[in-house]
């Protein structure tokens, strides 16, 4: 039988014999010293000094009847698992600590897991995640609790690794939990570009793609698109109109930029962007006389096409062979005609004035839902409805200046004045020439009238 112990001395120069000693001591726990001599010493003698673990037999010396060391090997050299398993069970760091790793390769992980742990719990707080990081990476790709020593940077960096590597290597692991694993250090770490280190395979898998940003799941979508439109982009496709129907409003822009030309043009993509950009993206068309996008644009879309074609001075008559049904797209597209033709205006206006007014008492008759006007009617500034209702207010000075425009106005639901028309007036509505220099978003049928 074979014990563990450590060299309390071995050799050295003996002034009383004036000669050096070819024997020594090992300390061993439980039992006196142990006397070994150089004859069953096999390891270099150079090796033993103080304190190195050793491994040796107990024999008894014939001519002293004492007990005494036989066939010594240093503890590094053991083959015997039964040995290092003696070892390993030590209290003593210098003797367990070195022959630790390879006792561990003998284990399954369900038996080494808790080894391990009983030997983090023993060590001081400093120590533990050095000791972590030399285990084999077999028992940390098993045990989530053993990696919980590392500081979470490490965790995060140490399970992209397991994850990157083979799934079919001995050692069994969970992969979805690592993921869900993985997913929470990236959502606890959330430094900048972290994201990036994160290979596009395990940022798709279903248990980390949802914790993604929407700009890196986008970056992989667009990548998995081929050149051209075909009907095998159509499950990319899908995955694309839904994150852009997580992500705000205002942040679709820098994300449809990421998707090729053709991609933007899906109908399904168009119709979640935002309608300025849906008005930019169809307007070269419209210029070129090409009405096949008209249909493709909501009415928003489509009145803030009229807007811009106001704004620039452009002509978008050859609408009127499209054939537009919806009644307040048909009331901007007259506006604007009535705009580019002032003699005939007054027809134009009485003609539209009339469609929106069939519109509204027909959705009002039919729906109990509030009416979506936007954006042919502006809204109300104090607030006190949806909808500005605000009358024309013909004041003495309105009629001396001979104009056609009113500088106040009266609001039926409030029953006084509206500083609706008045610079000064904190719920005015702009209609000076700069308004014109503002984006079409925010433009009413106002800007047709003015």
């Amino acid at each position: 039988m074979r014990h563990v112990g450590k060299i309390k001395w071995f050799g050295g120069y003996n002034r009383k014999t004036d000669s050096y000693n070819n024997y020594g001591f090992i300390g061993s726990d439980g039992r006196p010293d142990v006397y070994i001599h150089r004859r069953e010493v096999r390891c270099p003698e150079s090796a033993l000094q103080e304190g190195t673990p050793v491994t040796f037999e107990i024999g008894v010396n014939r001519q002293t009847g004492r007990e005494e060391a036989k066939n010594l090997l240093l503890l590094t050299e053991e083959t015997d698992v039964d040995v290092l398993a003696l070892a390993v069970h030590s209290s003593d760091e210098r003797i367990w600590k070195p022959v630790f790793g390879e006792y561990l390769a003998t284990l399954v992980p369900d038996d080494a897991e808790p080894l391990v742990i009983e030997k983090i719990a023993a060590l001081s707080s400093r120590q533990r995640s050095e000791f972590v990081r030399s285990l084999p990476k077999s028992i940390l790709s098993f045990s989530q609790t053993v990696r919980g020593f590392l500081p979470t940077d490490e965790q995060f960096r140490l399970c992209l690794e397991i994850l990157d590597t083979d799934t079919t290597a001995e050692q069994p692991m969970n992969r979805a939990a690592l993921l869900v694993e993985l997913r929470g250090f990236l959502e606890e770490l959330n430094s900048p570009g972290i994201w990036e280190s994160v290979p596009d395979t395990i940022v798709l898998e279903e248990q980390v793609w949802p914790a993604a940003p929407q700009d890196r799941q986008m970056k992989i979508l667009a990548s998995q698109l081929s050149k051209e439109e075909m009907t095998d982009n159509e499950d990319t496709i899908l995955r694309i109109v839904q994150v852009l129907s997580e992500s705000p409003l205002d942040e679709r822009p820098s994300l449809v930029a990421m998707l090729p030309a053709w991609a933007k043009n899906h109908d399904a993509i168009f119709a979640l962007q935002p309608l300025v950009d849906q008005v930019n993206q169809v307007w070269s068309s419209l210029e070129l006389g090409s009405l096949r996008v008209w249909h493709k644009l909501s009415r928003q879309a489509k009145i803030l096409c009229v807007y811009r074609a106001a704004k620039e001075n452009r002509s978008l008559s050859g609408l009127a062979s499209v054939g537009e049904d919806d009644p307040l797209v048909r009331c901007a597209l007259i506006l604007l005609w009535a705009k580019e033709n002032p003699q005939k205006s007054d027809a134009a206006f009485e003609k539209a004035h009339r469609l929106f007014q069939d519109y509204v008492v027909t959705q009002a008759w039919n729906s109990t839902e509030p009416l979506d006007l936007y954006p042919l009617l502006p809204h109300c500034r104090p607030g006190v409805v949806e909808y500005c209702e605000g009358k024309p207010w013909v004041t003495d000075e309105d009629k001396r200046s001979g104009s056609n425009r009113v500088s106040r106005a009266f609001c039926p639901r409030r029953k006084r004045g509206c500083g609706l028309f008045d610079p000064s007036e904190a719920d005015a509505y702009d209609v000076s020439p700069s308004r014109w220099d503002t984006d079409v978003s925010s433009f009413t049928e106002n800007e047709l009238l003015f």
